[in-house]
């Protein structure tokens, strides 16, 4: 037991280095291919995922990636939104009401109202909000804060959302608005700051406000670190690599690792197991990567939650991953998680 907790601590640590520092990935990604401690990591890594995922199907930790509207007003150069093809559409209250009631009933409670929009720009979206916490939920969603003005703002805390996580790719003008195409850098930072001063005046702990930054160069990294003095009386701030769906400059992992794939074991990808993710058509695809549907496994119009999760397509899905042949999946083969899922399940 003793063994176990100190890998898993070791190899946290690499999991967290690896975001602002690549080449510990690429060091670790090479040491664990040599063949004595290949036999060893494999053998403790794949205990710890069957663990974990044991966990997942009975947890209520379970995640609904709710899409109210597939519209987002900036154009960021590490998002696919600008090449989306997906007809423009918003999720009639209906069908929300009746996703969200499975939702509950199945027993679970997290509600995150992002896929590819922008939340702020739904007309609906405090009605949703109220609703889902009458039912009990915790309500949240990702939002680049660029049209929450002081009304939205107000609303937010009236409305009783449990978090916002909002992404902010730099501390400078220059860093910030060469990678959110369409975005001021001042009025953005400025909508947050207001949020934030509105909440502590009003005393409340809620919403939970997260500063995110997507890494993509080394210069939005250096300025990002000056984020906590910018935005100061955030709950957390917290970095992420940019991955396989756009743009990643001097952090393209894809580049480094698919010549090595040969040789590379595809774990497992855990969003099967903990996240159902739901388009603003009612169509379920697969999961945040899927910017267009290309991968339908169910459709809340037609089906229950719990069809969907119990679905052909549903169980095919896990049992390619559990094989180790997410790779025959198109959608999946084009992801950059297979190859960082060397890390990916320590953090869990």
């Amino acid at each position: 037991m003793l063994h176990w907790r100190i890998s898993s601590y070791l190899i946290g640590l690499c999991a967290k280095a690896s975001i602002t520092k690549p080449w510990v990935f690429k060091g670790f990604s090479y040491v664990i291919e040599l063949p004595f401690l290949k036999l060893i990591y494999e053998y403790i890594y794949l205990k710890k995922i069957r663990k974990t995922l044991a966990l997942y199907e009975s947890s209520p930790g379970f995640q609904v990636a709710l899409e109210p509207l597939n519209v987002c007003n900036l154009e960021c150069t590490m998002c696919p939104y600008p090449s989306m093809d997906r007809e423009k559409s918003q999720m009639p209250m209906d069908l929300y009401k009746k996703i969200v009631d499975e939702i509950v009933a199945f027993g679970h409670t997290r509600l995150n109202l992002t896929h590819y929009n922008e939340p702020f720009l739904d007309k609906n979206l405090f009605e949703r909000v109220r609703y889902a916490k009458q039912k009990g939920m915790f309500v949240g969603f990702f939002s680049n804060a660029t049209v929450m003005d002081s009304e939205k703002a107000e609303n937010t805390l009236d409305a009783g959302v449990d978090w916002v996580n909002f992404s902010i790719d730099g501390a400078t003008k220059e860093s910030f608005e060469k990678i959110r195409i369409g975005a001021n850098f001042e009025e953005t930072i400025s909508n947050i700051s207001h949020l934030i001063k509105l909440r502590r005046e009003r005393n409340s702990t809620i919403p939970l406000i997260n500063i995110h930054t997507t890494i993509l160069s080394k210069e939005n990294l250096e300025s990002s670190n000056q984020l906590k003095e910018l935005l100061c009386g955030a709950d957390s701030y917290t970095m992420g690599l940019a991955d396989s769906r756009g743009d990643q400059k001097d952090y393209n992992f894809m580049k480094t690792f698919t010549s090595n794939t040969s040789k590379s074991r595809l774990y497992p990808c855990s969003i099967p197991w903990t996240t159902l993710t739901v388009m603003s058509n009612g169509k379920v695809c697969i999961c945040c990567r899927d910017h267009d549907g290309e991968v339908i496994l169910g459709d809340l119009n037609k089906q229950t939650i719990t069809e969907v999760l119990n679905s052909e397509e549903m169980l095919k899905v896990k049992k390619l991953h559990l094989e180790g042949q997410g790779d025959k999946i198109d959608l999946c083969k084009n992801c950059d998680s297979l190859y960082r899922a060397n890390l990916s399940w320590w953090a869990n």
